[in-house]
């Protein structure tokens, strides 16, 4: 693996720690490729054998392959406000999920992951903290997971099954439906919002100093990587590592 310096630039404290974030999740996942298990639930549920970090994809901070060419395309944000906001940092989320969902459609190559994405298979990650909103980790997840296990007959609402799940269903549904538009000029089918939701995860990774992930990033290194077992692990390195 490669290691090569961020080419973002500083902007605040909160950008550092942003960054820190994505770092971090990119340290866990190739702790969890160099133990050869998958990097789930950030990564497909088989076996995790390569990442790309800051690709050229829509959705570019973090992409998945696994053994049996399953793939996952991540965005990490630190915290994240659910929010029904045309320029909030959650539409954005949404945007690139939107374009990379409809860029596969248009694009086929060698590249393993340039393909159609299937919701049997794939998935577009955000991975977060704790820290971000409770309407967002808890009541969208939900909502994401049930979509997921709906019959073919049944609308995507019935995923909601409480007034507070309804109101983030409908500001999530608002934002695939404006990025949707500002792309293709048209508005998205029922099959296309459904598509696009099933394809669509929420991921809670506490990957920071003493954070539980990052409590089991090191476990992993020390007993299924490190030899001899003499050798210490080192905590999380924030920087960033490519292949």
């Amino acid at each position: 693996m490669e290691q090569k310096q961020s080419l973002r630039t500083g902007g605040g404290a909160a950008t550092q720690g942003g960054v820190n974030y994505q770092n971090r999740v990119a340290a866990w996942v190739c702790a969890n490729i160099l133990a050869e298990r998958p990097a789930a639930p950030i990564g497909p549920e088989s076996v995790a054998v390569y990442a790309r970090f800051e690709t050229s994809e829509p959705v570019d901070d973090l992409l998945v392959g696994s053994v049996d060419g399953r793939h996952s395309l991540v965005q990490a944000k630190r915290t994240l406000n659910l929010s029904a906001a045309a320029d909030s940092e959650f539409a954005s989320v949404i945007d690139q999920f939107v374009r990379q969902y409809l860029s596969a459609r248009r694009v086929s190559s060698a590249r393993p992951w340039a393909r159609s994405l299937d919701p049997s298979k794939d998935r577009l990650v955000l991975v977060t903290t704790s820290e971000s909103s409770l309407p967002l980790r808890r009541d969208l997840a939900a909502i994401l997971d049930r979509v997921r296990n709906l019959t073919a007959a049944q609308p995507p609402i019935d995923a909601a099954t409480s007034a507070a799940q309804r109101e983030a269903f409908e500001t999530l549904v608002a934002q695939v439906r404006r990025s949707w538009h500002v792309v293709t000029g048209e508005n998205p089918t029922d099959a296309d919002l459904r598509a696009v939701l099933s394809l669509t995860h929420i991921c809670v990774l506490d990957v920071e100093a003493d954070g539980g992930a990052e409590r089991e990033a090191l476990s992993l290194l020390e007993t299924r990587v490190l030899a001899p077992a003499e050798q210490s692990p080192v905590p999380i390195t924030p920087r960033r590592m490519y292949i």
